[in-house]
This record gives structure tokens, C-alpha cells and sequence, in this order.
């Protein structure tokens, strides 16, 4: 991406922050928000061949999925299931605003499923005698 395609990110993200603000967003939200789509613009920059924001397709912002899940430290351990969803979710944000500001005719995220964190079992269960008293217990 050359210096003009990466300023005219900027400037459409910078748009997207201003219209954020407005709306009342907190300031930490908005700086998340600005920390997600920096790494999305990295990551359009080193693996695509993407100039505009008009460029980006289903399949690169799926080739952005998978490249998330792909991401470890190193020590090896991936990015938390939060935090890809975080990242994807606010992605999904930029394109549906940039459809309603008629950047865009067609949302290319539209289609983007966020990953779902496993279903996670309550560490303790209630015994037969606490459930009893539990029920019993008045209103």
C-alpha cells in the first residue's frame, strides 16, 4: 500500500472516530476502536494487495479471520476467541458505517461470523439436599 492508499485509511478511520464520538462513545471505546483498526490496516498493508477501502472484499476480510487465528506470541499461544472477536466486530463496524455514509454500496463484512467462545459449565453444581432447600426457600 503507498503512502496516499494508507493516508486515505487514515483519514476514512479518523471519519469513523469523529462520527463515533458524536455518538457518545467512551473515550476508552473509541481508543479500542482505533488500536483494532490500526492492526486491520497492518495487516491489509503486509498481506493484501489492497489500495482502497473500496478493494476490501469478503475474502480478504475473511483471509483477516483466519490470519487472527493464525496470530501467536512467542510462546506460542493464539489470540484469545475475545479477542478476535473484538477485533472482527469492530472491523464489521467501520464497513456498516462506511455503508451508511454511501462510502460504500455493499457492506463487504456482511457476511463475517464472528468466532463464539465455548459454552463453559459452571465450575460447581448445586447438591440434591441444597437444591432442595433452594426450592423450598419462600419468595
Amino acid at each position: 500500500m503507498d503512502a496516499r492508499s494508507r493516508q486515505h485509511f487514515e483519514l476514512t478511520i479518523a471519519r469513523f472516530i469523529e462520527q463515533m464520538k458524536v455518538a457518545g462513545f467512551s473515550p476508552r471505546t473509541i481508543d479500542s476502536y482505533r488500536s483494532h483498526l490500526t492492526i486491520f490496516i497492518v495487516y491489509l498493508n503486509a498481506e493484501t494487495d489492497v489500495e482502497q477501502i473500496t478493494a476490501v472484499t469478503p475474502e480478504v476480510l475473511h483471509g483477516y479471520q483466519v490470519h487472527l487465528y493464525g496470530v501467536t506470541d512467542d510462546r506460542g499461544r493464539g489470540l484469545a476467541i475475545a479477542t478476535q472477536a473484538a477485533r472482527l466486530s469492530v472491523v464489521r463496524s467501520l464497513f456498516r458505517h462506511l455503508v451508511k455514509a454511501d462510502v460504500l454500496v455493499y457492506d463487504p463484512a456482511a457476511s463475517l461470523q464472528l468466532p463464539r467462545r465455548k459454552g463453559m459449565l459452571p465450575r460447581s453444581v448445586l447438591t440434591r439436599k441444597e437444591m432442595a432447600r433452594l426450592l423450598a426457600a419462600p419468595d
